[in-house]
């Protein structure tokens, strides 16, 4: 209990100032109950602000109502964790109150505990003078800060008064006299995210109004401990947030982020170097995932990609997925099945029950080993909406393209009868003479989860040397309930081509790309992959939080490189205009793009601007992006690199991508 582990720290503090020291008889015992007693003397936990916003700071108070000969005082105060956090504690107050009689004051605590909500605290006085202070005092000011929406209680749940003479007594009261506070804001998750000797999560912040806000945050560990920060953002500036630096030093943990808006754009990426630590054999490697924060949680959510497969006789995946479910309810239990559907629609399922607040991990490879060797798709069902995201890690791609890496994917509530990619890239490896191993190559995974066939149309529009080089396309039946996927390369006309790619179906269907590569290019001698879900008709604004063009050398050996894309589904030119800003909100650069009607343009960031070569003003910066266009399109950006940079994860190499959040 707090009043235990605040005794403990007054029995330390004794000793610090010398056994013969009297200081009260606070020191003597915990409390006899967890209640205040009826009487007339009351502590209370309290403030003046019934309403604040997400991310903000408001004053709270200790109180003392009809004190009579205090000596000390002690309270054990709670709150709910995942909406407020203790950002200080004063306890000038107390002293000052403590002080009379010529009597010395101290302070005793603050023991805050962020993951259960509980603050004990305290004050004590000591002196020749027997007479104490008397009345109404603030004791202490606590500065709470806001974090997820929602209403707290303040609740002093228990409390102790002492008199000069070291007689101490649970506090009479008819109760404490407590208080509440409602936080507004929205908020928006994320369930992967991971630190440790082989990770790096890096947390990145954009705030795309131009107004100032502030930003609640707490994550979620596996063991259901919580850590809860906040932040404050520039008007169209960002923060970068190295969560390993900022306290999760060692963890698996889900995010919870909210404002006082719907506008903040937060991008998680997480770097690694080993699948795992123990035992390092095959599923060593380098990669890098990234996701997004989306108020996305569902009761019925899918995914088209899954694939799982071994090495050594059963214990080595080369191919392996975790599914993290996080249920962001505060108040609910969520009761979750999962169903597996493998490439000849046989089923699997599981249940799970994830509790208020909390995540829950399901690796494949250990939860489902009847599952190995085959290519599946997801569906998760619960009774209350939770977040799913599947992280797709492996050691050896295919026989034809050795890389290793990994990707996620965040469950969808559904699918689109017309859908777009706008990244897409195959290509065999040059220095192989057979022109068998691929360098580049894109899987392609549809799910038709109606009971009904989907007869789809799969067009892809080529693009060479930034010109359109024609179209192709590909038709097919899904039957009800399928899962198929293909590698896009097996048709001839789609090698060593980059493209975008737009799909009709009769049903809405769930469809998802994987983007794998052995070695980026000749300067990045590097592997990994990304995967993205198909768009709608996408939007006229959208934006990035992330973004990061490392130094390129005389030779171009560049380090970090962005490539974006944009495809344009009208039927008519659309014009783009591309902002990117710096971490305090000044623009970087702007420049615009002609998008052919319904065609595609990619291009590499770090080059602009492309008329004022070798001037690039994109080298080597730190970014956020906003994308404006004058009809609807779909924007995506790959970041790429060879090197992570400092610390552990130094010169290890990966891939990540992400489209444009929709507004």
């Amino acid at each position: 209990m707090p009043t235990r582990r605040l005794l403990r720290y007054r029995t330390h503090l004794l000793m610090l100032m010398g056994a013969g020291l009297l200081v009260l008889g606070l020191l003597l015992g915990p409390l006899s109950g967890d209640t205040i007693q009826a009487g007339t003397t009351k502590l209370s936990f309290e403030t003046a602000s019934t309403t604040v916003n997400s991310g903000d700071e408001f004053p709270a108070q200790v109180k003392i109502i009809g004190g009579s000969n205090v000596g000390g005082w002690e309270s054990d105060l709670s709150f709910n964790p995942y909406l407020v956090r203790v950002g200080s504690v004063d306890f000038a107050p107390s002293s000052t109150f403590l002080q009379v009689n010529g009597r010395t004051a101290g302070a005793l605590g603050p023991l805050n505990n962020p993951s259960d909500g509980t603050l004990a605290l305290g004050g004590y006085s000591y002196g020749s003078n027997m007479t104490g202070a008397t009345g109404d005092a603030t004791l202490a000011n606590v500065t709470l800060q806001a974090l997820m929406p929602g209403t707290t209680p303040l609740n002093t749940d228990s409390g102790q008064i002492a008199t000069p003479d070291a007689i101490g007594t649970a506090i009479t009261g008819a109760d404490a006299m407590d208080d509440s506070v409602t936080v507004n804001g929205t908020a928006k998750y994320i369930a992967l995210g991971q630190t440790g000797t082989d990770y790096q999560s890096v947390l990145t912040m954009y705030n795309p109004t131009s107004s100032p806000i502030s930003v609640g945050e707490v994550f979620v560990k596996a063991d259901g401990a919580l850590q809860s920060a906040g932040d404050s953002i520039p008007a169209n500036g960002r923060k970068i947030v190295n969560l390993g630096a900022a306290g999760l030093s060692n963890d698996r943990f889900s995010t919870m982020l909210a404002t006082n808006n719907s506008e903040l754009v937060a991008e998680l990426a997480t770097h690694w170097k080993n699948y795992v630590s123990t035992p390092a054999t095959s599923r060593t490697g380098t990669g890098a995932f990234l996701m997004r924060a989306s108020t996305e949680a569902y009761t019925h959510q899918y995914f088209a990609l899954g694939y799982y497969t071994d090495s050594n006789n059963n214990v080595d995946p080369e191919l392996d997925n975790e599914l993290v479910l996080f249920n962001p309810s505060l108040s609910q239990t969520a009761n979750v099945t999962l169903y597996f559907t493998n490439m000849q629609g046989t089923v699997r399922s599981l249940t799970r029950t994830v509790a208020p607040g909390k995540r829950v991990s399901i690796l494949m490879d250990t939860t489902l080993p009847e599952m190995m060797q085959q290519d599946y798709s997801t569906r998760v069902v619960s009774d209350v909406p939770v977040m799913a995201e599947m992280r797709y890690t492996y050691t050896k791609r295919n026989a034809t393209g050795d890389g290793v890496g990994g990707y996620a994917m965040r469950g969808a509530p559904g699918g689109y009868r017309r859908q777009f990619f706008a990244l897409g890239f195959n290509r065999l490896d040059p220095s192989d003479p057979q022109k068998i191993k691929e360098q580049w190559v894109n899987f392609l995974a549809l799910y038709n989860y109606f009971s009904t066939p989907s007869t789809v149309a799969i067009t892809y529009t080529k693009q060479l040397n930034g010109k359109p080089a024609g179209i192709f396309t590909k038709t097919l039946t899904l039957q009800p309930n399928q899962r198929y996927s293909y590698k896009v390369s097996q048709d001839p006309q789609m090698q060593n081509t980059d493209y975008s790619t737009e799909i009709v179906s009769s049903n809405p269907i769930i469809a998802e790309m994987a983007y794998l590569y052995d070695r980026y290019n000749d300067y990045i001698d590097k592997s990994d992959g990304y995967a993205l879900r198909g768009a709608a008709d996408g939007a006229t604004t959208q934006y990035f939080a992330m973004g990061y063009t490392g130094p390129a050398g005389s030779t171009d050996e560049f380090e970090w490189v962005n490539y974006m894309a944009i495809v344009n589904p009208n039927p008519t030119d659309v014009v783009a205009t591309i902002t990117h800003y710096d971490n305090n909100g000044n623009t970087i650069l702007s420049y615009s793009k002609t998008i052919a009607a319904r065609g595609r343009l990619s291009w590499r960031v770090d080059l602009e601007p492309i008329d004022r070569l070798p001037m690039r003003q994109m080298e080597n910066k730190s970014f956020s992006t906003k994308v404006t266009a004058t009809q609807p399109v779909v924007a995506e950006l790959a970041l790429i690199y060879k090197n992570y940079g400092t610390g552990p994860l130094q010169g290890t190499g990966g891939g990540m991508a992400i489209r444009g959040d929709l507004r």
